[in-house]
């Protein structure tokens, strides 16, 4: 194709540029260069030089530039169509640039860095590197998410993890996690992540809560991100009081979708009393839970489902569980990705207790959904055990048949282990692994791109001495660009265990953030006023 409104072919090079007129420059490689013209509103020429200096312009043409359009045996334009054309994309990802030391009560985490790597990005100018805040340009929905690790922290009290907006840091916005005694003296791995919503003026950050350490680091191994949804359908929640619960499994109920920042419900559909979410369009959604559990046994084990109409099902790719070295005190599970709705299909949480009679679901515990208009992406399942030993490992053995969960659309599913990009663009990336049999030293997960074991992505996470030996499940959630043809896939590390086993009640799903009418999602949402999902084939015709 061409750059609108011109005759330059995207993805070519051309000799004459603009110079002097640009958005940044700085030292990189040619791929991030073009990368970040792609991710930059307005950007239309990745300007290259010999001295590997980038500099992204808005200025393709000599009638659009206002200074010199001259060429330059040094300097070398490459035009990038996916910048400049149409809405761009408001998020970011985000990997922590130096360790922090921190104390007790609440800390902001700053120092970010959104270059550096492919999979980092900042697409608007809306991400402050420094104070770590992200101020979008406009009201709108998102999906957020912190994967932190922590180092040198007490087994005494607890810690927190939490989404924070415009610094309230109300513990009951249902985006926040908590570890007791349960929790890692090393390498303590932290998952928060979810629906938002912000508000023109607002700002979100990420926080950690200590209750009584006074010494302890956040390393850099930490992730950030955040990215716009592009529909109007969708809610995010958090649990309206205390919910007890015994044996076997229950259904997770009692919401409410107002009171507090980043609560919110739009397009309708969910049920706050029920917990259930009924799919006001057919189409593709993203969807997350967080649940605090106070008061639960080590004897035993839990598991943590997202259901589909109401049908419990551990081999759906939504499934946690927590076994021997859970916290007693107070602790979190939860499980997030994409998943296709017909409309009136509901979704919601079930929990599980193998022996315990009497814990309590806390109220700071969150729940949320919202359609991704692009109709591109994959949700799976493991279909097979897999037993690894030290070092890397890259799983395999996911399916996206077997039950109403599981899909796959768009191409991009070219085997059991990868996930290949069909098209350039933004994508949630979400999984989680069930670990058996495993000792309590270091493991690490990370969703990678072309097998390249990179830990400092955004898309980390790590767990130490206190990893239940029995069944644990370790989770990722986050957003990030990959261009087409990428390869993602998820690995594991082992720092001594020899013998441990991936498990196959496990899940792994991508899904390309999209717009509607025509934005570049490559269709997904459903056509207006019908419910027909856009790019899919249909029988009866006028």
């Amino acid at each position: 194709g061409t750059l609108p409104g011109t005759s330059l072919v995207c993805g070519s090079v051309i000799g004459p540029i603009c110079m002097g007129h640009n958005i940044k420059c700085w030292s990189t490689t040619l791929d991030n260069c073009k990368k970040t013209c792609a991710t930059t509103a307005g950007c239309t020429i990745a300007e290259y030089s010999t001295s590997k200096v980038c500099c992204t312009s808005k200025y393709a043409t000599k009638a659009s530039c206002p200074g010199s359009f001259t060429t330059s045996s040094a300097w070398k334009g490459h035009v990038v169509c996916s910048g400049g054309g149409g809405k761009p994309a408001s998020g970011f990802n985000a990997d922590l640039a130096a360790s922090i030391h921190a104390g007790r009560g609440w800390r902001e985490i700053t120092n970010w860095k959104t270059t550096g790597n492919n999979e980092l990005y900042e697409s608007m100018g809306e991400f402050n590197n420094g104070n770590g805040r992200f101020y979008p340009k406009q009201t709108g929905y998102y999906l957020c998410n912190g994967n932190a690790v922590l180092d040198s922290f007490t087994s005494a009290g607890y810690s927190r993890l939490m989404l924070v907006v415009n610094n309230q840091k109300d513990v009951n916005n249902g985006l926040m996690a908590i570890e007791s005694n349960g929790g890692s003296t090393n390498w303590r791995g932290m998952s928060v992540g979810g629906t938002v919503m912000i508000k023109k003026g607002q700002y979100l950050s990420l926080q950690t809560f200590s209750s009584n350490d006074n010494s302890y680091y956040i390393r850099t191994e930490t992730g950030f991100s955040c990215h716009a949804f592009s529909t109007k359908y969708g809610f995010h929640a958090d649990k309206n009081g205390n919910q007890g619960f015994g044996r076997s499994w229950r259904e997770v109920t009692g919401f409410r979708t107002s009171g507090t920042y980043a609560l919110y419900t739009i397009g309708g559909g969910f049920n706050t009393g029920q917990g259930r979410y009924y799919a006001p369009l057919t189409g593709y959604y993203f969807c997350s839970n967080l649940l605090r559990l106070d008061g639960a046994s080590a004897a035993g084990y839990f598991r943590i489902n997202m259901v589909l109409n109401r049908g419990a099902d551990v081999n759906n790719g939504f499934h946690g569980i927590r076994g021997n070295k859970g916290s007693t005190y107070y602790g979190t599970l939860g499980v997030a990705g994409s998943v296709r709705l017909s409309k009136g299909w509901t979704m919601s949480t079930y929990l599980y207790s193998s022996s315990d009679n009497s814990f309590t679901v806390q109220s700071e515990s969150g729940f949320g959904c919202h359609q991704m208009a692009g109709g591109v992406g994959f949700h799976a399942d493991g279909y097979g055990d897999q037993v690894f030993g030290r070092g890397w490992a890259r799983l395999a053995r996911w399916r996206n048949t077997g039950n109403n969960e599981l899909y796959s659309i768009g191409g991009g599913v070219t085997s059991s282990t990868w996930y290949v990009a069909p098209r350039d663009g933004f994508y949630m990336c979400a999984t989680q692994v069930r670990i058996d049999s495993a000792s309590n030293t270091r493991f690490r997960m990370i969703v990678a791109l072309n097998n390249g074991i990179d830990t400092h992505n955004g898309l980390h996470v790590s767990d130490g001495n206190q990893g239940s030996t029995n069944y644990r499940t370790m989770r990722i959630l986050g957003t990030v660009y990959l261009k087409k043809s990428v390869r993602t896939s998820v690995h594991i590390y082992s720092e001594s265990d020899n013998s441990w086993r991936a498990q196959h009640e496990s899940g792994f799903s991508c899904h390309m953030y999209g717009k509607l009418g025509g934005g570049g999602g490559g269709g997904g949402g459903t056509l207006p006023g019908t419910s027909l999902v856009c790019g899919s084939v249909i029988g009866p015709i006028c």
